[in-house]
């Protein structure tokens, strides 16, 4: 009896040990207990919160990128103002606006002072010969330079007679009307007055192109004050398709390389060129373009790929950014330079 009762003690200690193991006494408990695995509900569960997260984090890193990319177009902004006041420093004058009729602008003037110089020497006779006859223009005009690009906006290319030119986007201040009547006295051709609104002049004037590279404008004759005037903003590369050329973007070009602050940026209203054969609107990412006439003269305002607004640099070298909702009234002052205007900067 003894004997008895010590194995049924072993017994039952076995049997519990081996109920902790998971291990049986039939058939079965050869081996392990299989684990238990996902559900088919369990496994789209899952997926589901991966792809919410996936969803909240996307816009988070888009914006990221997006705020890098307005950083370095800012700084490429500081750049051409630190450009532009060294090139006064040199001239004691701004350069030229542009020559009228597309013979020259500021653009190929400042390439030195950005430590572009050889590119600069590759645009030659400025304000006297049109630049799609030489082969020097065409070797500059197919230069991409990225201190003139934002990175926000894709690159572009005109194609103009037999060329392909790059486009870039930054533009200067031409005030706050319009650029194409001419004033034979001046040289400019800045239209005096737009329903309404009285040329307050600008930092950025037009030349007569038969008069080669004529003093711009002097810093002294900024009256408004350096700090409360526009220099430089944004231009969008106007996309192209197969038939139709735009020819925004193209800097070195007379009315492309400048903008007027008659609209707020990225305005619906349209830029005016020559006639509406100069622009775009098939292309669903280009802004409203058309021709100018006699009472709505040519024009391109400020605009940007950014969201809500544009980058400018003043006059004093500082980078703001402005929203497209700025009023118009604020947006025309900051940009004349004699214009007497009482504005904060926002």
């Amino acid at each position: 009896m003894k004997v008895m009762g010590e194995m049924n003690r072993i017994n039952a200690v076995n049997d519990h040990h081996g109920r902790r193991l998971g291990v049986g006494r039939g058939p079965r408990a050869k081996g392990l207990r299989r684990l238990r695995g996902f559900t088919l509900v369990e496994l789209l569960a899952v997926i589901a919160i991966i792809g919410t997260l996936v969803g909240l984090l996307l816009p988070a890193v888009q914006s990221a990128r997006e705020a890098s990319r307005l950083a370095t177009c800012s700084n490429n902004l500081k750049q051409i103002g630190v450009a532009m006041h060294t090139y006064h420093d040199a001239q004691k004058t701004l350069p030229p606006g542009f020559a009228q009729g597309g013979y020259g602008t500021w653009f190929p003037l400042v390439m030195p002072f950005i430590e572009e110089a050889r590119a600069s020497t590759l645009w030659q006779g400025w304000g006297n010969t049109y630049y799609d006859y030489q082969a020097s223009y065409v070797s500059f005009g197919q230069m991409r330079f990225s201190s003139f690009s934002c990175p926000s906006d894709t690159p572009a290319t005109c194609k103009l007679g037999s060329n392909l030119w790059t486009k870039h986007n930054y533009v200067t201040n031409n005030g706050n009307t319009a650029t194409n009547n001419a004033n034979s006295t001046t040289g400019q051709t800045m239209t005096q007055s737009l329903n309404g609104v009285t040329f307050g002049g600008a930092p950025f004037v037009v030349v007569d192109h038969n008069k080669g590279i004529r003093p711009g404008v002097a810093f002294k004759q900024v009256i408004d004050g350096l700090s409360k005037t526009l220099m430089a903003s944004e231009t969008i590369q106007g996309k192209e398709t197969s038939t139709k050329i735009d020819v925004r973007g193209i800097v070195f070009w007379g009315n492309g390389s400048g903008f007027t602050a008659y609209s707020t940026p990225n305005t619906s209203d349209p830029d005016l060129y020559w006639d509406s054969s100069a622009c775009n609107v098939l292309f669903p990412d280009n802004p409203p373009c058309g021709g100018l006439s006699a009472s709505n003269p040519g024009r391109q305002s400020a605009r940007s790929r950014h969201r809500g607004g544009v980058n400018a640099v003043m006059c004093d070298g500082a980078v703001r950014f402005f929203e497209n909702g700025i009023f118009v009234d604020t947006w025309r002052a900051l940009s004349t330079t004699q214009g007497g205007e009482t504005v904060d900067v926002p």
